[in-house]
């Protein structure tokens, strides 16, 4: 049996190899592909990246938050310094006045002792208040001086259980202060003369005498601590 030999278009014999090459058994298997998922699914994720992302949604409000308080903190000294105010006791008159003292208070009525009173009280808010030094006259940088100009005694309350008889059951004591403060050298004062009152209601119960002193202390109180506010605060 003769051996036939494979001849290509020109005539030539096809080498073995050649042929072994185009044999379809040695073509090279293709890569595959997964399938694409269907539309509109939603492609998978781990659980660690699932958390992970959540985490940082979650910690984004909280660092925008932290952020804005900072940033609010650092602003709020400069707010308060801009619009003129302090944080503390810390007087708002001018930078140069540090220290006070209470000069001489005169006594235009017939109060006793309410004139030495009134200096005691003044001087006490002072050094509550502690916005300006309370000092000597000669070491001060201003003298507060005054006068008190009425103490008045009405009724605001009576009591008519003593057969039809009506008494006084209760009283009001109001004490008014005209005052005003200078600079040692200078004859201007610092600012226009101020008036300011202030008053205490009390009963007479066993001593009326002693009744009317802690009335009187109490109105003093109450009129020197608005003096006090008005020379710190209200220039």
């Amino acid at each position: 049996m003769r051996n036939s030999v494979r001849t290509g278009r020109n005539g030539h014999p096809k080498s073995a190899s050649s042929a072994k090459r185009r044999s379809p058994r040695n073509i090279p298997t293709l890569c595959t592909f997964p399938a694409p998922e269907a539309a509109g699914s939603c492609p998978s994720k781990t659980p660690a990246a699932d958390s992970s992302t959540a985490t940082k949604r979650r910690s984004l409000p909280m660092t925008c938050f932290k952020s804005f308080i900072l940033a609010f903190a650092l602003l709020l000294p400069l707010l308060f310094s801009g619009c003129g105010y302090h944080i503390g006791a810390r007087s708002l008159v001018h930078p140069q006045i540090k220290s006070i003292a209470v000069g001489e208070i005169k006594n235009d009525t017939l109060e006793p002792l309410a004139a030495s009173i009134m200096r005691q009280q003044l001087c006490e808010r002072y050094m509550f208040d502690g916005a300006l030094k309370l000092k000597n006259k000669g070491d001060a940088d201003c003298i507060l001086s005054g006068t008190i100009r009425s103490v008045k005694n009405t009724t605001i309350r009576e009591d008519d259980t003593d057969n039809d008889i009506y008494r006084p059951a209760e009283f009001r004591l109001e004490v008014e202060l005209e005052y005003t403060v200078i600079i040692p050298g200078r004859g201007k004062p610092l600012f226009p003369t101020r008036t300011v009152r202030g008053g205490a209601n009390y009963q007479i119960l066993a001593d009326p005498t002693i009744s009317r002193q802690n009335a009187l202390k109490q109105a003093c109180y109450n009129t020197a601590k608005l003096a006090v506010e008005y020379t710190t605060e209200a220039w």
